[in-house]
């Protein structure tokens, strides 16, 4: 499930807004692909037909809206959930 974009584009969703060229807040704070209220019930539905459930999660916010999906599905047995990487701090650069 593609749940954002990357940080080079400002796409990637995140919990605090990206910064501009000088420092400054730009407002933005990435985009959510699949509407995070919704997310969970589509986690739980593929769960539930077996589907071995994958994420594209690079924004924190992104990551922390997959975990609560995971989270929230019912019978929370076994199952594998690959590592979802958050990027860098909101418009900083990679290492």
């Amino acid at each position: 499930m593609m749940l954002d974009g990357v940080v080079e584009t400002h796409t990637a969703a995140m919990l605090e807004p990206y910064l501009d060229a000088d420092g400054c807040t730009t407002g933005h704070t990435g985009l959510d692909f699949i509407d995070p209220a919704e997310l969970p019930r589509f986690v739980t539905a593929l769960d539930r037909e077996g589907f071995q459930v994958h994420f594209h999660a690079l924004g924190d916010r992104a990551v922390r809206n997959a975990l609560d999906a995971i989270e929230a599905r019912p019978g929370r047995e076994r199952r594998q959930w690959p590592a979802a990487s958050p990027g860098p701090p909101a418009g900083g650069a990679p290492g």
